[in-house]
């Protein structure tokens, strides 16, 4: 210690001649940093594998996850100390599906409870926003003040589910053909029926679907089905348990900003639409509990007509009519394996995975409800 207060007064002052003494001085100072005492700052480490050494109890062990790589991370608004996130911490929440999923009801439904959040269409609130479109880190505008936050990210982020065939039927009233919207979409994820010709919508919305959702699910986002959660559930796994109110303030319809569509597809008229994306819909579907216990996944055969968002079709189908072309083994596609859910939560089908850091600085993944417990 002496010898570096020595060396800095000596820097201070100036009092020294020639390069050879400042590359001595150099070299001294480095030395001392190599045989420091001073632990190293501990490493933020991307794989649960790699940092299950630092813990000590097999119980916290068992409770591990693998995060998402940061390459993922960074596409997404969700604030990292583990991806070094570049964006500031601006929101505890925010709930992201895909439209037409109800979002505008459960953030009028947590607002009644006193939360302060807001929908796609204005700037979020002190506690966050519902918004199918911010799942993806985007400063360009779409709609009005829809996506916009200089650079804030959100603290939690909860994967917002709602029943597949609903809500790929609700997707036929989006905008998907104005060019905005395409090119907001083929900007994130993989929208090869836009480019098709004809251009279809309803081989449009299911790849839509699919696809937005299947980031979501890769993101290991905790996720809740809209038709069985619990707003206290929502405040307390964000953190917001304490701001709950359990008299609501107004009562909210969930029929709330509802649009009239076509009567539901079926998960013939799906597989007729587009075989691949239809398998990949059905597993999606029951990873996140779903259940169609009358429907033979297996042996469905496409329609003379591909279904579409009017209800009735003149265009022949795709696929041979009759045929089971999808997939080649006749069984269904596994996509992933089966989440864990969060224990004691109603309509929780998800616990996902999130960042924790250990008392020693190591990130590691963690189930979320392991988390809130702690």
């Amino acid at each position: 210690n002496n010898a570096i207060i020595f060396i800095s007064c000596v820097l201070a002052t100036g009092n020294f001649n020639g390069s050879q003494h400042r590359i001595s001085i150099v070299s001294f100072i480095a030395s001392l940093s190599r045989n420091s005492s001073i632990p190293p700052t501990p490493p933020r480490l991307e794989n649960v594998e790699e940092s299950r050494d630092n813990l000590t109890n097999e119980e916290e062990i068992s409770k591990t996850c693998k995060l998402p790589p940061c390459s993922l991370v960074a596409k997404s608004r969700l604030f990292s100390e583990r991806c070094n996130s570049t964006g500031l911490l601006g929101w505890d929440l925010l709930l992201t599906g895909t439209p037409r999923s109800a979002t505008t009801y459960i953030s009028a439904h947590l607002a009644s409870h006193g939360m302060k959040i807001q929908d796609d269409w204005w700037k979020p609130l002190e506690h966050g926003r519902a918004s199918w479109i911010f799942a993806f880190e985007d400063d360009k505008n779409f709609g009005p003040a829809r996506t916009y936050t200089n650079g804030k990210t959100f603290k939690h982020i909860f994967h917002h589910v709602k029943d597949p065939l609903k809500s790929i039927t609700a997707i036929c009233t989006e905008p998907t053909p104005d060019p905005r919207y395409a090119k907001f979409l083929q900007k994130h994820v993989n929208m090869t029926t836009m480019f098709e010709y004809p251009v279809l919508k309803s081989r449009v919305i299911l790849q839509f679907w699919v696809e937005w959702h299947t980031f979501l699910k890769n993101m290991r986002f905790p996720a809740y089905q809209i038709e069985n959660v619990e707003a206290s559930d929502i405040f307390q796994l964000a953190g917001l348990g304490h701001i709950y109110n359990g008299t609501k303030s107004n009562e909210v319809s969930s029929s709330h900003n509802k649009r009239g569509h076509r009567p539901s597809f079926n998960w013939q008229e799906l597989y007729t639409i587009d075989p691949e994306h239809a398998a990949k819909a059905w597993d999606l579907a029951h990873y996140y509990n779903y259940s169609y216990p009358d429907v033979d996944f297996d042996n469905l055969t496409c329609l003379d007509r591909i279904p579409n968002c009017q209800g009735s079709s003149i265009l022949p189908s795709i696929c041979p009519p009759g045929t089971h072309p999808f997939p080649k083994d006749g069984k269904d596609v596994d996509v992933t394996e089966k989440p864990v859910t969060v224990s004691g939560l109603k309509g929780w089908v998800d616990d996902g995975c999130v960042e924790y850091t250990l008392e020693d600085g190591t990130i590691i993944g963690m189930p979320a409800g392991a988390v809130q417990a702690k």
